[in-house]
């Protein structure tokens, strides 16, 4: 700033600096913090966009695997329906046939005398023959193990008892063989919830091979103890004997299903599946089944059976009735029925016999065929047929038919007012709960 005076001076130059910043908008400092900030910003969107791209990558594998795990499931589940149905179906193939062999073999046997010299080789083969159906039986009783559809059926029963009535008939078996046979049980009752069928059956399969593999004049022991592991109480079931022993290599998977030894007379020639049905067992009473064997002096089989029933508080069961022990003995004396009359018009008490297998069909009506005025029928439309015309006091029915089974059969039966009262047996191989259950309907 200049001044000029009224005498033409100037003045002297006065100065003044303004500095104008730029607007905080415009600094550097701003602009950094925004190149930050967007740098910052544009991270977080890879990253969540990596995130995104992961979590979607990992979904499809998820899904993926569920997919292939369901895949996996349904195929073990179709492979496992298939088995259990190759299984049943081949029972029944074989149930029909050893049928028509052990039932007349039962027959004949009542009617020859045990000194004929006949009778020690009906009596064989119908031993033999029994042992082929039990055989079936286990191994459709394998399938439900493998299946998980075994249930107990528990009562409280004396053990001693127990033990007695399976250990008397092996008496006369050690005789016969040469072999010295020992119990020593408890002198005071011991009262346990068991199924006992299953356990009756489990030692029975022990006592059988020890007796099997004993040579003559070796020792099969039975002991029975009350021990106590980790303040639970246990009874304690030792079976020994003094055989041939079993191989190191097969004592680690003795109770797995089909293991067996050499085929040879030392150690096994069987299918291997009577050690599987008593590991199950012993599994299902949360007791337990241990081995100790040496190869050339004989075996020890020890069972654990828990006292009391509070270990069955999470499992599925039964309780039944204390059931009576059945002995296992050559049938009683049964008369045959001579000839066989078609439809005798003279005999009030009718009987209708619905059965596909000539042979089958044929030998139920001949053991009735006294007695009663017998209809055939070779399928369920047939019968159903016969039904409605004859009106029979008692119908027995096969399941598994051509055209129409059994089960069909009988429901349509039941729906008509004229047959609904008969009543109806069901006379077939398949003898699972599930048919039973289904028949029952």
């Amino acid at each position: 700033m200049k001044n000029i005076y009224p005498d033409e001076r100037d003045s002297k130059i006065t100065s003044l600096r303004v500095e104008i910043l730029p607007h905080w908008s415009e600094t550097f400092f701003f602009r950094f913090c925004m190149m930050v900030l967007g740098g910052i910003i544009v991270y977080m969107v890879m990253q969540r966009i990596k995130l995104r791209q992961k979590r979607l990558e990992h979904e499809l594998r998820l899904e993926h695997e569920i997919f292939a795990a369901t895949v996996e499931r349904d195929k073990e589940k179709q492979i496992r329906m298939e088995r259990e149905n190759f299984f049943t179906n081949a029972a029944h193939e074989l149930r029909t046939p050893l049928t028509l062999i052990l039932s007349p073999l039962q027959e004949l046997l009542g009617t020859v005398r045990p000194s004929d010299t006949v009778y020690t080789k009906l009596a064989a083969m119908y031993r033999n023959g029994t042992s082929l159906q039990t055989l079936v039986d286990h191994l459709l009783y394998v399938q439900k193990i493998e299946a998980g559809m075994i249930k107990l059926r528990i009562s409280k029963v004396d053990i001693v008892v127990l033990a007695k009535q399976i250990t008397d008939p092996f008496h006369e078996l050690a005789e016969t063989e040469g072999i010295n046979f020992t119990v020593e049980s408890l002198n005071e009752p011991l009262l346990l919830w068991i199924d006992v069928e299953k356990i009756s059956s489990a030692i029975r399969n022990l006592l059988s091979n020890a007796f099997k593999y004993t040579s003559p004049n070796g020792k099969v022991i039975f002991k029975m103890n009350r021990i106590e592991i980790d303040g639970y109480s246990f009874c304690s079931i030792i079976i020994s004997d003094t055989g041939k022993g079993i191989p190191e290599e097969l004592r680690g998977r003795i109770f797995e299903s089909f293991i067996t030894g050499e085929n040879t007379p030392l150690f096994s020639n069987k299918v291997g599946i009577g050690l599987r049905i008593v590991k199950n067992t012993m599994d299902l009473h949360h007791g337990t089944v241990n081995l100790d064997s040496t190869l050339g002096k004989g075996s020890t089989f020890t069972l654990l059976i828990p006292e009391g029933n509070a270990h069955f508080a999470e499992d599925r069961y039964e309780i039944v009735g204390a059931p009576e022990m059945e002995e296992y003995a050559l049938p009683l004396p049964v008369m045959q029925a001579e000839g066989q009359e078609d439809k005798p018009s003279n005999k009030k008490t009718s009987l209708l016999v619905i059965e596909d297998n000539e042979e089958i069909r044929h030998y139920v009506c001949s053991l009735f065929c006294k007695d009663y005025a017998v209809y055939e029928a070779a399928n369920g439309e047939e019968g159903g047929d016969v039904a409605m015309s004859k009106i029979p006091d008692l119908i027995i029915s096969d399941i598994m038919m051509p055209v129409k089974d059994g089960f069909t059969c009988c429901r349509e039966l039941r729906e008509q007012p004229r047959t609904a009262h008969i009543p109806i047996l069901m006379l077939t191989a398949k003898a699972e709960d599930a048919d039973v259950l289904q028949a029952s309907k």
